[in-house]
């Protein structure tokens, strides 16, 4: 005896719905999703929009400037890989003919230790060679350079700086 069009139809949804609960049954499952690369901002300086109205540099955080980079997807804390792209200090040739600098890299400077409590991102670094020292305008730029950096991620209200001599001048 021919099944009806409506039975038919039916039992095609059943099996269409058991292999899909079987698929979704057997799919591996991951703990913890893996993060799509994301978009971020390092902050670099730019002295000609820092100046002021006799040309002088003040050396304030007016003179930072955005630029995008893409952070990728296997940086654990977001705020540690931002702070070393930075530390990197690859200024795009377009970027640096718009007057962007950055000191950055500084010799025998590493990031060692990175970590956030309350609000407060601690970040400790190790200075081999004393190049975050050395003048109140190169030093302060080069510290809010890393603050405006961090700051971005929701999570980060207030930057500390270990050893407390780190970019001083």
């Amino acid at each position: 005896m021919p099944l009806s069009l409506a039975v038919r139809a039916f039992i095609l949804i059943l099996i269409v719905l058991a292999g899909g609960a079987f698929f979704l049954w057997v799919s591996p499952s991951s703990e913890t999703p893996e993060r799509e690369p994301e978009m971020i901002y390092l902050y670099y300086y730019n002295p000609q929009k820092d100046t002021d109205k006799e040309g002088n540099i003040l050396c304030s955080r007016g003179g930072l400037v955005s630029v995008t980079r893409i952070l990728p997807a296997s940086a654990s804390e977001q705020w540690e890989a931002a702070v070393q792209l930075l530390l990197e200090g690859d200024i795009y040739p377009i970027e640096r003919e718009a007057g962007m600098t950055t000191e950055f890299p500084l010799e025998g400077l590493s990031l060692q230790e990175a970590g956030l409590e309350n609000g407060a991102l601690v970040l400790s670094f190790k200075d081999l060679q004393g190049k975050t020292t050395g003048g109140a305008c190169r030093t302060s730029v080069l510290r809010f350079q890393i603050e405006e950096t961090v700051l971005q991620f929701p999570d980060v209200h207030e930057v500390l700086f270990y050893p407390e001599d780190v970019f001083q001048p």
